[in-house]
């Protein structure tokens, strides 16, 4: 008989309280995975898109000085990028989708007066 008190209260109290904690850490992992910072959008180039939500909610790009942008995301990758103009910086994002990664996603910064104008996710 105890022990099918046991099992019960198992059931009823431990079970659950593991879920839960399952579920908190699973959401904190995703939380930080999913939030800019300086240090990873410079270090971690290729999962840029998993956080540039959080670096659009968290920043107002438009109006910001190419000084400022600089000083947020480091250097732009004009270089390497399909929608490099004159007065536009963009920045690599990495491969877009889950399963089948096959074009890079850019964030595209257009400059007037040497402010941001406008910007767009774009794929190549």
């Amino acid at each position: 008989m105890n022990t099918n008190k046991n099992i019960k209260r198992f059931i009823t109290y431990i079970i659950p309280f593991i879920l839960i904690i399952v579920v908190i850490i699973g959401c904190l992992a995703y939380k930080e995975k999913h939030s800019f910072s300086k240090e990873k959008w410079i270090n971690t180039p290729e999962e840029r898109a998993l956080f540039v939500d959080d670096l659009l909610t968290k920043y107002k790009l438009i109006g910001m000085s190419e000084h400022e942008i600089l000083n947020l995301l480091g250097e732009n990758d004009n270089e390497m990028g399909t929608f490099a103009e004159d007065y536009r910086y963009v920045y690599c994002l990495g491969l877009e989708g889950q399963l089948f990664k096959i074009d890079n996603q850019w964030l595209v910064l257009d400059f007037a007066n040497g402010y941001v104008v406008q910007y767009s996710i774009m794929m190549d």
